[in-house]
């Protein structure tokens, strides 16, 4: 077939009909809807195709993006629920991050490293909260020194000798 032939093939496989339903009173700039059909087995109706075909592709991948989304939402540590025990029913993540933007842009990373495909960030934050999951805030304030390697003006050795000095401050308490 030259490319006239091919033109006049699908020209005859698919119609234009006039938009069935308007939505609004004022002038819209679609005029129509294109309905698409292939050749029926027979030889001699059409059949028409279904854009299911297609939203079960995309869904395909949308069901992908959202499992590895998911994958990433279980896979974070959590506090056990004695911590907030007026709202038990709630999963509180560990104080790793500061807020949902912190939370998705570790989730590109994490992403980004395993070659998995990113949802959106409202897809992300719906799924989070669909999960029942909140970040934890602390309720108690902190010390000079917690607050200050936070901000990032106290280098990672000195706060490390003070969580120690802190956690052996605490066993000798019980």
């Amino acid at each position: 077939m030259n490319w006239d032939q091919r033109k006049v093939y699908v020209n005859g496989l698919v119609t234009r009909k006039t938009t069935s339903r308007k939505t609004s009173d004022g002038e819209s700039r679609r005029e129509g809807t294109f309905e698409y059909s292939l050749p029926a087995t027979d030889g001699k109706k059409l059949q028409e195709v279904q854009n299911t075909a297609r939203v079960r592709t995309l869904r395909t991948g949308t069901q992908h993006k959202l499992s590895a989304a998911g994958k990433f939402l279980n896979d974070i540590p959590k506090l056990p629920s004695h911590y907030a025990r007026k709202d038990s029913s709630k999963l509180y993540l560990e104080p790793i991050f500061r807020s949902l933007s912190d939370l998705y842009s570790h989730y590109k990373e994490y992403c980004a490293e395993n070659g998995e495909p990113i949802v959106c960030r409202f897809t992300f934050e719906k799924l989070f909260k669909d999960k029942n999951l909140s970040l934890y805030t602390l309720k108690k304030d902190m010390c000079d020194v917690c607050s200050g390697h936070a901000v990032g003006n106290i280098n990672t050795s000195d706060y490390e000798q003070h969580i120690k000095r802190k956690d052996r401050a605490a066993r000798k308490r019980k």
